[in-house]
């Protein structure tokens, strides 16, 4: 849960991601702000590319590294994309499970799940 509060507080700024509305301590419960569902081919927006590409350039502006880019990973709520799920996340190197990817990968898919395949494709090719 630390992990998450740390990052998400450092990305408050931008529309991209969750917000955080309550921290208990105590109970180890983070009330987030709902962003939608799990993105998929079939309901993804038409400027879905564009979206993930700049929260790509946001992660990489603010030397954060998600670790963990999966389908469940990326949701959608009124055409707009968010990515969630910061518990892995690390700044200024990838750590265990290494699942990123880069805005040059966006640029060259036409599917989002084709764009998650690669990511994924990527992954095992350095890591596996």
């Amino acid at each position: 849960m630390e992990k998450e509060v740390y990052f998400l507080d450092r990305l408050s700024g931008y529309k991209q991601f969750p917000k955080i509305i309550n921290i208990d301590k105590e109970g180890k419960e983070l009330e987030m702000s709902f962003c939608g569902e799990v993105l998929q081919e079939t309901s993804k927006p038409k400027l879905w590319k564009t979206q993930i590409e700049e929260i790509i350039k946001i992660l990489e502006k603010e030397n954060i590294y998600h670790n963990d880019m999966h389908q469940k990973n990326f949701v959608c709520l009124n055409d707009e994309v968010f990515l969630i799920d910061f518990g892995y996340a690390s700044e200024d190197k990838e750590e265990f499970p290494y699942l990123n990817v880069s805005s040059c990968l966006v640029s060259g898919c036409d599917s989002f799940l084709y764009f998650l395949i690669k990511g994924e494709q990527n992954y095992r090719r350095r890591y596996q």
